[in-house]
């Protein structure tokens, strides 16, 4: 799923490991040449753009509504005469804004069933704190294209499509900016950052260290 992602961002081109030095920018071992607006470009002259799709709950759809989605999508996507990938991804929620906000809540107030009430949520919240159940799952579209003169605005263009398309079916969906897809980089390259909700992501990887 990974090499779809970037196509290469981990390009599989490690023929002699004795060229990593000391310290190797991620820069230079990966295959990301430059991240500008809403395209990433890698080394081997391919661009790509990134659509993050909202997932929606189809058990709160009939089953008509279900087929009505189902066909609706499908007549959709149908019309795309160019290769995409779909992948998601599953993520750490923090909770602990809202497990604070229950405990102001629990010393403010004088009512003894209010208190009982919260201190249940408190320690259920907590509960799927230490046992890592929060997560959320996001999804994302890939597509992607030969760099060329016109290859950002023509690709600009099918990821607008694809956004209306999804809009079509009522699916909410974005383009990321440079910010989001940096952020979507660091989530499969620095694992140190898969369980930041809200960062300023500056375009910048992780140094890699030669093993002693």
């Amino acid at each position: 799923m990974i090499e779809y992602l970037l196509k290469g961002l981990f390009p599989g081109k490690y023929k002699n490991a004795a060229v990593l030095q000391s310290e190797l920018s991620a820069q230079a071992f990966l295959n990301v040449r430059d991240i500008r607006g809403r395209v990433l470009y890698t080394k081997d002259g391919y661009v790509f753009s990134y659509i993050r799709v909202q997932p929606i709950s189809i058990d709160l759809l009939s089953n008509s509504e279900k087929n009505m989605l189902i066909n609706n999508l499908s007549g959709e996507l149908s019309t795309l005469d160019k290769p995409f990938k779909f992948f998601c991804i599953s993520r750490p929620v923090d909770i602990s804004g809202l497990i604070d906000e229950f405990m102001t809540l629990y010393a403010s107030t004088a009512d003894e069933v209010q208190k009982a009430l919260l201190e249940q949520e408190i320690k259920l919240y907590k509960h799927f704190a230490l046992s890592g159940d929060t997560i959320v799952r996001q999804f994302y579209m890939v597509i992607w294209d030969r760099m060329a003169d016109d290859a950002e605005y023509a690709l600009n263009r099918r990821a607008k499509e694809l956004v209306n398309k999804f809009r079509n079916c009522g699916i909410t969906s974005e383009i990321l900016g440079e910010e989001q897809i940096v952020g979507l980089c660091n989530l499969f390259g620095n694992p140190s950052c898969a369980h930041i909700e809200d960062t300023n992501v500056t375009a910048a990887m992780p140094l890699l260290k030669e093993a002693k």
